[in-house]
């Protein structure tokens, strides 16, 4: 029988009968299910940054020196708090319960690589 091949990259590689992510392999007839998950970053440590910056302002009212201070920490805040993205995953569901296989920030690379998948549970029958 030939190994017929859905998707491959550097470190991604889906079969009729394997699926292979970052050295660990699946038998892909293990697998039920696949499907993705989007994680959003965590902020609270820009939004403790910005709180901060709003009690240096407070401050500031009374002790102008604060001010500078105040503008800087907000400024940094908000430059990382839109510098975070979310984080994407491939998700497999086998007999062991659900696994997050694949990890990536490029949404497009990680339904590039369930499409796969599912075309190959579906060309198993």
């Amino acid at each position: 029988m030939e190994e017929k091949e859905f998707f491959s990259s550097e470190d991604v590689y889906v079969s009729l009968t394997r699926f292979v992510a970052f050295g660990q392999t699946y038998a892909m007839s293990g697998v039920t299910s696949v499907g993705a998950k989007e994680v959003a970053p965590d902020h609270s440590g820009t939004t403790l940054a910005m709180i901060l910056g709003a009690v240096c302002i407070l401050v500031g009212l009374a002790f102008p020196v604060f001010l500078f201070a105040a503008f800087v920490i907000i400024g940094i805040a908000i430059y990382l708090r839109n510098s975070k993205s979310a984080d994407y995953y491939v998700m497999l569901t086998t007999s062991a319960g659900q696994v997050q296989a694949v990890r990536s920030k490029d949404k497009e690379y990680i339904s590039s690589v369930v499409q796969a998948l599912n075309d190959c549970i579906v060309a198993r029958g």
